[in-house]
């Protein structure tokens, strides 16, 4: 029994009661004690209509929080994914820099090898013995240079041998160090990607719970018609919110785009403006998309509004100035944060089904002074 049936029920009996012929004062009796039996059904049902509108809101603040946490996990996977990118990197050119140095060290060892040789065969000669057997002077001058020579080769060639040693078991270290990070990084994933099932299956068990208690259709009309309300009254806060600081003009208009801004997401139309839902006009259009796609902004503007809406879910909207503003709904990702500059074809947030939807989607829609127009007539033709 919806509340309009209860609203009605009470007068109705109230007037059944004034109508009965007080016969006996047991007639009296009795009818008051059904006329209370009536009023305690009543109350009862008033409380169980109570009760269930109560565990609807709490559904939907279940759903609300579940979405937000995937919404949160799938930035940080984000994040993670692009770091552990940059270790990849990172451990690429340390294992080509390990390469080289164990080619100089080779190439160093037989250096230092070859000078320890030839030391060796010039040193079983004792050096004055050289001296004295050399008559020429010139050829004793020569044979000093190269005994000098030879010895300050050997030790600059031990000196950086030594050297790149070092430096390579420091690039050993590095190895270490940057797959330990990489392990690290890695085990983190694996949790936020665990976490997020979880969130997931949070959220499906919050939808389960949602739609059981919305069946009946005058409350889901009711629903959405209160949703349409809310929308209308943010979108109306927003725009006199705007009024005292508009943007600046952008360097083309949006009003002069009209049948030539891009598509926020590539997809077939699942539903068209005007169309009917539940008794309810839609006033967007709702595109097909594959979950986790990009959703682009149609055009130059700034974030005002970026969080869960009642049966919208996760949502974005963007004011182009000019008294425009374009709204993406049932994203499962927003990537941008109120505030935020966003130029025209850069990504916003992600498709998703986040409101309590089954069908996965975009739900895009534009309004001019508060009020919805068609966006079709706005997006280029596909």
């Amino acid at each position: 029994m919806n509340r309009f049936m209860l609203k009605w029920l009470l007068p109705l009996l109230l007037c059944c009661w004034v109508l009965i012929p007080v016969a006996s004062a047991q007639d009296a009796q009795a009818t008051a004690a059904q006329l209370e039996r009536l009023k305690r059904d009543i109350a009862q049902l008033q409380q169980r209509v109570a009760d269930r509108e109560k565990q609807r809101q709490d559904e939907q603040q279940a759903l609300a929080q579940a979405e937000r946490s995937i919404n949160r996990v799938m930035t940080d996977l984000r994040a993670l994914d692009q770091e552990l990118q940059q270790l990849d990197v990172n451990m690429q050119g340390l294992q080509a820099q390990r390469t080289e140095l164990e080619t100089a060290l080779a190439e160093r060892r037989e250096l230092v090898e070859q000078l320890i040789q030839e030391q060796y065969r010039q040193g079983r000669q004792p050096r004055l013995m050289l001296l004295l057997k050399q008559e020429d002077p010139e050829r004793l001058d020569r044979m000093l240079r190269y005994y000098d020579h030879l010895n300050l080769e050997l030790t600059q060639q031990l000196q950086t041998y030594q050297q790149q040693l070092q430096q390579l078991g420091q690039t050993h270290q590095d190895i270490g160090s940057t797959e330990q990070q990489i392990a690290e990084r890695r085990e983190r994933l694996t949790a936020e990607q665990q976490q997020l099932e979880k969130a997931r299956a949070d959220r499906q068990a919050a939808l389960a719970r949602l739609n059981q208690v919305q069946q009946e259709e005058q409350q889901r009309l009711t629903s959405l018609r209160r949703d349409q309300q809310e929308l209308e009254a943010l979108l109306a806060e927003i725009q006199r919110s705007l009024e005292a600081s508009r943007l600046a003009q952008d360097s083309q208009e949006f009003a002069t785009l009209k049948g030539r801004l891009p598509w926020p997401v590539q997809g077939n139309l699942l539903r068209t403006f005007g169309s009917q839902r539940s008794g309810v006009s839609f006033e967007g259009l709702l595109i097909a998309g594959r979950t986790g796609a990009d959703v682009r902004a149609v055009h130059h503007g700034r974030v005002v509004f970026s969080d869960w809406l009642r049966g919208y879910g996760l949502v974005m909207i963007l004011d182009h100035g000019g008294g425009y503003m374009s709204l993406y709904g049932h994203n499962q990702t927003l990537l941008r944060e109120p505030g935020d500059w966003v130029s025209a074809g850069q990504a916003i947030a992600t498709v998703g089904n986040s409101g309590g939807h089954e069908e996965t989607g975009l739900y895009f829609a534009i309004r001019h002074q508060g009020k919805p127009v068609n966006p079709s007539e706005w997006l280029s033709r596909p």
